[in-house]
Order: structure tokens, then sequence, then C-alpha cells
């Protein structure tokens, strides 16, 4: 199977799990941002319909109509992109082993990503752009050497790395934002 196709079962299933509260607080954060056109970069993808709606300015009737899946769904792709192969198709095992064939391989290469200068994971689409990693919750600021003082991180590269190494995070305080999955998920730069 290839790796898009992987993507899209995966985003489909998680979709499908949300509450009620989480789907339509999404949708209505989408409506919310409002100042869309037909055809902006940001809404492309979508049903044309859909652009259509988020660029009329008025709020759903019902945001738990399905017809805004591609809403929900449109965020999570770009958050499998350079995920690896194997942790998909470890998901796809683990929670749809009723899917109709049998999948013993992803085809297909994960995005390059940047390694973060903290813990060395490939999360960052790129670098210094202040993007989080998903791994150890480090604010990428451009810093990366150890002695590079970090001003949103509050620390040095150094320091950074050693909490890593402690706690599985930039920081303390930070463990409860990485993603538990994150090491599992993407590939580490040597370093």
């Amino acid at each position: 199977m290839h790796r898009q196709t992987a993507i899209d079962l995966i985003v489909k299933h998680q979709v499908e799990q949300l509450s009620d509260d989480t789907r339509s607080e999404t949708v209505l954060g989408w409506f919310e941002m409002g100042g869309f056109v037909v055809g902006d970069s940001f809404i492309e993808n979508l049903p044309t319909e859909l652009q259509h709606e988020l660029s009329s300015g008025k709020m759903p009737d019902n945001p738990l109509d399905r017809k805004y899946d591609p809403l929900l769904m449109d965020g999570k792709h770009d958050r499998y992109a350079g995920v690896k192969n194997s942790y998909l198709l470890a998901y796809l095992h683990q929670h749809l082993p009723n899917i109709p064939f049998d999948i013993s391989e992803i085809s297909g290469e994960p995005a390059t990503l940047f390694a973060c200068p903290c813990c060395h994971y490939r999360t960052l689409t790129s670098q210094g752009a202040y993007e989080i990693c998903t791994v150890c919750f480090w604010e990428d600021d451009g810093a990366s050497e150890p002695d590079d003082n970090s001003s949103p991180n509050h620390m040095s590269v150094a320091q950074g790395q050693i909490n890593f190494a402690k706690f599985g995070a930039c920081d303390r305080d930070m463990l409860n934002h990485v993603d538990p999955e994150g090491k599992h998920k993407y590939l580490r730069a040597s370093h």
C-alpha cells in the first residue's frame, strides 16, 4: 500500500473517533477564522461547495454534519508527512485490523524533515521558524549549537538536550505536551 493511502485511512479513522464536542469546536473554529476566498491556497484542496460555504462567512447550522469531514481531515494529513512507514503500518494493524486487504508493507518515502536541535528527531518542516517539535516540545528559534541560548525555550540548546535525556521533553513542565508516540514516528538524525 502506498503511504498516502495509508495516511488517508488513518486520518479517516481518527476523524471518525472524534467526540461531538471536538468535531463541533474544530469545524466552528474554521468558520470563525473567516476571510477565506474560493481558491485560496489554504482551502483549495477542499470540495468546491465547502470552499463556497467557508467564504460566505455564514456559520454552519449543524457543525456535526459529515460534509465537514474534509475540514477535519485536512489538518491531520500534514501531521504524517515525515512519519516513518513502519509507524504507519503498525498503526493500521493496531487500529484498523478489519480493513479488507492484507497490508504487509508501506511504499513511498516520507517527506524529509529537519532535525530538531534539541532531540534530533526529524520533525520540523523548516529551520528557525519557531515550529514546535512534537517529540520534545522545543521551539525552534534557530539556536542550534549547544551553547546557543534559546529565548523562547528560556535555556541553552545543551540544557534542552540534557532535559530531553532525563525527562523526555526539553523541559519537565512540557512533558504533558509531547507526542507520546513521537519517538516511534520520526527518524532521528545522527548528531
